[in-house]
């Protein structure tokens, strides 16, 4: 079953490209919209999920040229804007549905399986519940955080995020539940990675942490090692690798000790 996803926010294209290939997706994207028009008529998917807003060619332009071409192709079109006025223009052009941003990745699976009329591939099952998980991403990098947080969400994990050190601070002293585990990056302004390990280890939580870095390996590694640090990740990392880690690191329990 072939996806092409059309949208031109990296962080977006990215995450939807990673949770539907773990769930058995073939997947294929476009960041414009002429690109998509091509892509169409070289892969022939079975479904678009189409952003209405791109550069170039909008989303609507392209439901106009694909309904011309190919008015089989079951097309879902994602917006951040609630518009009556766009959704009925959309639908009377021959949209199949809606996904609203921020996107809720199972949900928008449900739209998929629905408008496809068939239950959607399923990835392995595993006995590990990330329901239960509650992982807090720091990174002062947006895109990063948005790209982690729709795939960790999307796979079941509770997700909290801090684009400062400040708040990555406050969220582990107030936030219910605490979380599990936390994605760390080293170089943010003001209280960096470093200044959290050293609050987190002064609070005595006993938090596996994962850094991720795109500083020199060997040095970050070396460093972060000594301050009870349980992985590093060199920048870019693959969000599956990411999701591999955390299961790995929640595997082997707690690290830092109040003691310590």
């Amino acid at each position: 079953m072939k996806v092409l996803i059309v949208d031109d926010e990296y962080s977006v294209l990215e995450a939807l490209r990673e949770y539907l290939g773990l769930r058995g997706y073939e997947v294929v994207v476009a960041a414009r919209g002429d690109e998509a028009l091509t892509v169409i008529q070289q892969e022939r998917p079975n479904i678009m999920l189409l952003d209405i807003r791109l550069p170039g060619l909008s989303g609507m332009d392209v439901l106009r040229q694909v309904r011309q071409t190919d008015p089989k192709l079951q097309v879902i079109m994602i917006t951040a804007l609630d518009d009556a006025g766009l959704r009925r223009e959309a639908l009377q052009l021959g949209a199949t549905a809606f996904a609203f941003k921020p996107l809720d990745v199972q949900g928008l699976e449900r739209i998929i399986s629905t408008a496809l009329n068939q239950p959607p591939p399923l990835a392995p099952k595993s006995p590990f519940k990330s329901s239960e998980v509650t992982v807090l991403v720091v990174d002062d990098e947006p895109e990063i955080c948005v790209a982690l947080r729709y795939y960790l969400v999307g796979l079941g994990y509770r997700v909290l995020t801090a684009p400062t050190g400040a708040e990555a601070l406050n969220q582990l002293r107030t936030a219910h539940p605490r979380p599990d585990i936390m994605l760390l990056d080293l170089t943010m302004p003001h209280k960096g990675g470093f200044t959290v390990l050293d609050e987190v280890k002064r609070m005595g939580l006993r938090l596996p942490i994962v850094v991720l870095s795109g500083n020199d390996a060997d040095l970050v590694q070396s460093a972060t090692k000594v301050m009870g640090v349980r992985r590093f990740l060199q920048k870019p990392v693959p969000l599956p690798a990411v999701e591999r880690t955390l299961r790995e690191v929640l595997a082997e329990g707690p690290l830092l000790d109040p003691a310590a």
